[in-house]
């Protein structure tokens, strides 16, 4: 059965599986519609991540990175061993690979170790995460809200295709982004729940899981901080002061300050340096590390990361309005109708103004971040869309309470679902041809073995990452001269070169692969 056939039959039973979902849900079964929810999330997970090789941008990149880190965890390389010269800062072609933080990498690398080396063992860890992430999308809409706002907020992940397109890495930034939203979700999600309990452990989760985040995708991962004090200071507000009179002559009905409203500017500071500290405890000793051993590396590294800030790097590069409009076109057409209504529902509500001045805060600020950044890329502002999510949960359910005909509040959802799943078929393609890149990858699996410590080097091969990432060769696209084969002989490698078609080069000590 090949790969296309079984991603069909994986969509027919999402789709199967998502009406038994509404039947239940419907009917008011709880944990039966979330099941079956998960079930359906889980397949359309499954299919697009049945390809059967690895996508050029930036999948390739990451799947081989992860697969040299099986042996050198602590040593992330691209080249393992390097043939030509390379250039350190050209992370595409460089041996040292500092590009990504490693957490993603090193989750990769153990599913490989243990499922071999396959695109699938290389995409597990991110299917693990956005089930994971579901999960915890539904239970902090739960819990802010309704069991009916976070089943709409989790379909609504379950169902976005460029969520699923991240996920089996058939978009830039792949399963490293994947990673990171599970870790920034997380974090976040700790950080409302101890908000609503005043329980610690969720400060030292959400502490831990933000360390996670800065582990994954650097210091956005610390986005639960800002989040922190801005509950924490809905909180402070109205126990600093008290309009009861003042001692010592001023007016009746001035503001007091009062011993609660000093505790809690202290619990403030202090619950946002625990978080703080845990984050750093977490994220801290890498950064040392590779500073101690690939000093050169990481300095150009961490300065590369800055200049995204302020410079449009490698082309990506986009207009005031580029997120919001892909706010639009990769989460919802209709986005504007629910951030709008909910947000006043929520500000209403009094009990709920703090919970909705959290989730302003998480939807907005990384979408203004990565708005004033001149580097612009679509899934930028991915840790803003649980929010996103979890606000459109709660316009449903609250839309679908209102006295308006229920006939107007299912057309309404159905919108929300089906324009989901037009997004899914789009990008996620169940239906078309296997991609031509297929063929390439059946020709590299072909290839013989090089014989084991002869440090081959394998010349011609316009898919050099997918072969290295397949075989024990160390690859390049190029064609060498006679200079470099007796160069590369001398150091005791044997080369060999790949040609499809055609008569061989006039070359020496060269072995022809076909």
């Amino acid at each position: 059965m090949t790969p296309n056939t079984l991603g069909f039959i994986f969509f027919g039973i999402a789709l199967v599986s998502l009406g038994i979902s509404g039947f239940h849900f419907k009917k008011n079964k709880v944990n039966a519609a979330l099941a079956f929810l998960f079930i359906t999330a889980l397949f359309m997970r499954l299919s697009p991540m049945l390809d059967p090789y690895l996508h050029r941008w930036d999948e390739r990149h990451h799947a081989l990175v992860a697969r040299n880190m099986i042996a050198h965890p602590l040593k992330p390389m691209l080249y393992a061993d390097p043939a030509l010269e390379y250039d350190d800062k050209n992370w595409g072609h460089n041996n040292i690979w500092l590009h990504k933080q490693p957490l993603a990498l090193w989750s990769m690398a153990l599913s490989m170790s243990v499922f071999g080396i396959t695109e699938i063992a290389a995409r597990f860890p991110s299917l693990l995460y956005s089930m994971a992430t579901l999960l915890i999308i539904y239970g902090l809409t739960k819990r802010l809200y309704s069991h009916r706002a976070g089943y709409y907020a989790a379909m609504l992940f379950a169902l976005n295709g460029f969520i699923i397109q991240v996920a089996a890495g058939r978009t830039p930034t792949d399963h490293i982004d994947t990673c990171f939203l599970f870790f920034i979700t997380a974090s976040i999600a700790c950080v409302f729940l101890h908000h609503d309990t005043r329980q610690h452990r969720w400060l030292i989760l959400a502490g831990l899981a933000c360390g996670g985040a800065v582990l994954t995708k650097w210091l956005v991962g610390l986005l639960a901080i800002p989040i922190l004090l801005t509950l924490e200071a809905s909180r402070t507000s109205n126990s600093f002061f008290t309009s009861s009179s003042l001692q010592g002559g001023k007016a009746e009905g001035a503001p007091a300050l009062t011993v609660t409203g000093l505790q809690t500017v202290k619990s403030l500071f202090a619950n946002t340096l625990i978080v703080l500290g845990l984050a750093v405890l977490v994220a801290a000793p890498w950064q040392l590390y590779i500073f101690r051993v690939f000093p050169e590396q990481s300095a150009w590294e961490f300065a590369y990361n800055t200049r995204h800030f302020y410079e449009a790097l490698e082309q990506h590069e986009g207009g005031v309005f580029f997120h919001i409009t892909r706010l639009f076109s990769l989460y919802s057409e209709l986005a504007i109708i629910p951030i709008i209504s909910a947000l006043f529902v929520l500000y209403k509500n009094k009990r709920m103004t703090r919970i909705a001045a959290g989730l302003a805060m998480w939807f907005v600020l990384p979408i203004i971040f990565f708005t004033i950044a001149a580097t612009k890329m679509k899934g930028y502002t991915l840790p803003a869309i649980p929010a996103f999510f979890i606000i459109c949960g709660l316009f449903l359910a609250s839309f679908g309470e209102t006295t308006l005909r229920r006939s107007h509040a299912v057309a309404l959802t159905l919108l929300f679902v089906l324009l989901p799943l037009r997004g899914y078929i789009q990008k996620n393609m169940p239906f078309e041809p296997t991609d031509p890149e297929s063929a390439w990858i059946t020709r590299i699996r072909a290839l013989p073995p090089p014989p084991p410590g002869s440090r081959a080097v394998l010349f011609g091969i316009d898919q050099y990452l997918n072969a290295m990432f397949y075989t024990d060769y160390t690859c390049y696209p190029n064609l060498p001269s006679q200079a470099i084969i007796d160069d590369l002989t001398r150091q005791g490698r044997k080369i060999y070169l790949y040609q499809e078609a055609g008569d061989p080069p006039d070359l020496e000590n060269v072995t022809f692969l076909r």
